[in-house]
């Protein structure tokens, strides 16, 4: 039996696209970068490697309050270099994508241990929140 999910994708060009993080992973509040913890699951669950355009990226404090300001885009980019790829490598990557979005609601926020006071999404250590054991210490 079939099964059919919804998931936000911006295609960006034909060997670029992104998925709207906010919509697959409501539950978890940009403060604590969903994106970067759906390409941590890309990664561990499937070997896929993907980067957050999101709350790490582009968040950044107001000067004067300190108040955080979050990007409207919530995403996670996947690139796809053209004439490289067999049409069973996309539906690897669409079969991992659905298979997490299956699962999204085990899927927990993370929060910083470490960042650089530029470029922080280079250099950024994270870490569950809550003790949730969907990610490795």
């Amino acid at each position: 039996m079939g099964c059919t999910i919804s998931v936000t994708v911006f295609l960006r060009s034909i060997t670029d696209f992104q998925l709207d993080v906010k919509r697959f992973l409501p539950h978890i509040p940009q403060s604590q970068f969903p994106g970067v913890a759906l390409a941590a699951q890309l990664y561990l669950k499937a070997g896929i490697r993907a980067i957050e355009l999101g709350s790490l990226a582009f968040a950044h404090p107001d000067p004067e309050t300190g108040k955080v300001h979050y990007p409207d885009l919530e995403t996670v980019r996947l690139a796809i270099p053209r004439r490289v790829y067999s049409q069973r490598h996309i539906d690897y990557v669409v079969k991992a994508v659905i298979d997490l979005y299956r699962g999204r609601d085990k899927i927990g926020g993370l929060r910083l241990t470490y960042e650089a006071p530029f470029m922080r999404h280079f250099t950024a250590r994270l870490e569950p929140v809550n003790g949730d054991s969907t990610l490795p210490a």
